[in-house]
């Protein structure tokens, strides 16, 4: 914030929060830009800045951050002749926790467990939680504590998931959900303690949404499972695909005014929250479907979907440019196929689909393979596999 004002800016500063808050408060100041201070869902030791420009947009390289380092690099600063000021304003804390009230009603009484993992969310969810009395819910680590020493931030990995389990198998609950250090990914666990796959808990809420607006497109990664692109167009809705990443997403979504979209990873996109990821919203929006629905979750989600997948699979290869030619190659002729090329390379037949495309950071490519059984299934990861060899 010094490193700001010298250069003769102002600085509007939010304290400690989520990123979806960081976020929420740029589009309510239409700020210049933004920078938010996180290690996102790692430990502590890898605290970085998120750094937004003036539309909201991320600002990476490609996008800007080129011309930061640049500037960076050249080590030289002019002190400005008028100093910028800070500004401290908790209204917009207030405005953040009242903004889900406003969009989300909860029909009857349900049983939430919730971990927040020590992270940013324990410092909102007691106050947004109050909004909704028909929420009854055990805190789980609701004391904000940026060390983690009850378990690691990322709620995708095993060693966080075991308390909420734990605790959801000690009651009887609706539901759980754990949060990500920094709030803008959550994770879904049924009545029986499963974890969820994030497409398939988006899903109703999609298709909730497509009862609001009939023909309504809806945004998605080019490695949504099938079984939930068809279950859009079979309520109506159209699916447009889009590379993978939250830049790509969001520009996509403001294009087609999609009201919400997801990734695998569990992050939950919304059109009421300026189109930015927010896992609190995700989880208010799944908790008001399950509130109006008499089913559990176990059987809210997932339903008579009869597919096979692999999920995502990291395969290791010499050269990640051949192994995507190769598998474009392989197929791109075959009868009754579809190839797309938004992200890397998406193979569709009518009875599997493939979709592969390289890491930025490792000797990696990312897979994930889709079939109508599970024999078809093993046969073409073993094609594909043997396809792309290994070093």
């Amino acid at each position: 914030m010094r490193g700001i004002i010298v250069q003769g800016s102002d600085v509007i500063d939010a304290g400690v929060g989520t990123s979806p808050f960081f976020c929420f408060l740029m589009h309510q100041r239409k700020a210049d830009g933004g920078i938010m201070v996180t290690a996102s869902h790692n430990p502590r030791e890898y605290n970085g800045l998120k750094i937004r420009g003036r539309s909201g947009e991320s600002i990476f390289l490609g996008t800007g951050l080129e011309k930061i380092r640049a500037i960076a690099s050249r080590g030289k600063t002019r002190r400005a002749k008028m100093l910028g000021n800070i500004e401290f304003n908790n209204s917009y804390r207030e405005k953040y926790i009242s903004f889900f009230s406003k969009h989300i009603s909860i029909k009857r009484r349900i049983r939430v467990a919730i971990d927040a993992g020590g992270g940013s969310t324990a410092l909102f969810l007691p106050q947004i939680l109050s909004l909704f009395p028909n929420i009854e819910y055990t805190p789980l680590f609701f004391e904000p504590d940026g060390s983690f020493k009850k378990h690691p931030p990322n709620p995708l990995l095993p060693e966080s998931q075991k308390w909420i389990k734990a605790e959801l198998g000690r009651g009887k609950y609706n539901f759980g959900v754990a949060f990500d250090g920094d709030g803008d990914r959550v994770m879904f666990f049924d009545e029986k303690a499963n974890l969820l796959d994030s497409q398939f808990v988006f899903l109703p809420i999609a298709l909730k949404a497509l009862e609001k607006k009939r023909k309504a497109v809806i945004v998605l990664p080019v490695d949504t499972s099938r079984a939930v692109r068809r279950a859009i167009e079979e309520h109506g809705g159209r699916v447009e695909l889009s590379r993978r990443g939250y830049v790509f997403l969001q520009t996509a979504m403001r294009k087609f005014a999609s009201p919400i979209s997801v990734e695998r990873s569990g992050h939950y996109f919304f059109k009421d929250f300026s189109y930015d990821d927010s896992g609190i919203f995700a989880f208010l929006a799944f908790a008001e479907y399950v509130s109006g629905s008499p089913l559990p979750v176990s059987k809210i989600v997932e339903p008579d979907i009869q597919f096979a997948s692999t999920g995502e699979l990291n395969v290791t290869v010499r050269d990640k440019a051949r192994a995507l030619a190769d598998a474009r190659n392989r197929y791109r002729r075959a009868p009754n196929v579809r190839v797309g090329e938004i992200d890397g390379v998406t193979i569709e037949f009518p009875d599997w689909w493939f979709n592969i495309r390289a890491s930025n950071t490792e000797p990696v490519v990312r897979l994930v393979i889709e079939a109508d059984t599970e024999e078809l299934l093993r046969e073409k990861r073993a094609e594909i596999e043997k396809l792309l060899g290994s070093p």
